[in-house]
């Protein structure tokens, strides 16, 4: 096995920039997952590691090695894409076996090859079949099963669960992560999915605009983000965000710039931040931190009176969704509670857990 450094990697294609000055650093046997929205580069940098496409500038290092220029069949790295790329024509067996043959490997160790990540993956009932005969979980495990035969110094994955239905995807998410453990191997893995990169990651790459914007290990990101985008990307339902400003009265207040929202600020946040006239600020608050009087725990004391628009029950909890001036407002409840449409609550604020970015640049101000 083997770690992967990217070193500025830049993608340019006709004039646009799909991927801005990339450094990322990634572990011998770590598990790190690339996260964003379609469009921010992520694909792009998985598939310059593969060696699909070629950088602008900067440098990749398999290990201690620069494979810029390496084709991508010499840098021993299996990649499992979204749409399994299986041949139709092949039994599961002969898909697995295929790249061992190309490469003239001996028939009795691609046999025991085959054989070994069949049983790792649960699929050697299955080895007579055609693609065309398995569900989509089976298929996928198929496409694992070809690059696991491999036994690659990097493991890459292109969305590959995103072409499963829900209960699969749970499924499966499960089974990569045994898998990571069980083969000790590096794994990078893309996925929009915040959920996905959530559960399954060891470190996240959150991605923008072809740029890196945080990366961490999970509760970081979701305890320390560094601006606003990230705050608001991981998590469903994302953070809420509330504009306005800072102000000192009796006490330390924010103060939403529609005037309906005003919630105290803890003491020790006093000094941190910008309390100036026409100094902007976005208050964030995650959907667990607005609570109501049923849940309240501790010395809560700022709190609003809101009208419930829409009611979500989720089973073990629900997303109850309020307008106040012109802030949307999403709270996370326990199931017990599942207001009608039209009922009046008084929420509380859990600003200990608040979050504050400055207006123009987004950046964490705290």
């Amino acid at each position: 096995m083997a770690g992967v450094r990217l070193n500025g990697v830049t993608k340019i294609y006709d004039g646009i920039t799909a991927a801005k000055d990339v450094s990322i650093e990634i572990e011998d046997r770590e598990f790190v997952v690339l996260v964003g929205p379609s469009g921010c580069g992520k694909t792009t940098v998985l598939r310059m590691i593969a060696g699909l496409e070629e950088i602008t500038s900067g440098d990749l290092y398999v290990g201690d090695r620069l494979m810029n220029d390496v084709p991508p069949k010499d840098r021993d790295i299996a990649m499992v894409f979204q749409n399994y790329a299986l041949y139709p024509h092949m039994s599961v067996h002969d898909n697995m076996a295929f790249g061992l043959k190309l490469t003239n490997y001996p028939k009795s160790e691609i046999e025991e090859r085959v054989t070994e990540a069949a049983d790792i993956l649960g699929i050697r009932d299955y080895l007579s079949r055609k693609p065309k005969a398995l569900p989509g979980g089976q298929r996928q495990r198929v496409a694992l099963g070809r690059a696991i035969v491999r036994k690659p110094k990097v493991f890459l994955f292109d969305e590959p669960l995103s072409n499963l239905d829900a209960k699969m995807r749970v499924q499966m998410r499960a089974e990569i992560s045994k898998l990571h453990k069980r083969l000790d191997a590096t794994m990078i893995y893309v996925t929009h999915d915040q959920v996905e990169a959530m559960t399954m990651g060891d470190r996240i790459v959150v991605m923008k605009d072809g740029r890196v914007q945080q990366t961490g290990n999970p509760l970081d990101l979701y305890n320390k983000p560094r601006n606003k985008f990230v705050a608001g990307f991981i998590e469903t339902p994302a953070m809420n965000f509330f504009e306005g400003h800072v102000k000192m009265e009796d006490r330390l207040y924010f103060e939403g710039e529609d005037g309906k929202v005003k919630i105290e600020i803890p003491a020790e946040l006093e000094g941190k931040l910008p309390v100036a006239a026409g100094k902007d600020i976005y208050f964030g608050l995650r959907p667990e931190h607005i609570v109501p009087e049923q849940e309240r725990k501790g010395n809560l004391r700022s709190s609003c009176n809101l009208k419930v628009e829409i009611s979500e029950p989720m089973g073990n909890e629900v997303f109850l969704h309020f307008q106040s001036g012109l802030n949307p407002i999403v709270a996370r409840v326990a199931a017990a509670i599942n207001p009608k449409p039209g009922t009046e609550l008084k929420m509380y604020f859990d600003t200990t857990r608040a979050h504050f970015f400055d207006k123009e640049s987004e950046n964490a101000v705290v």
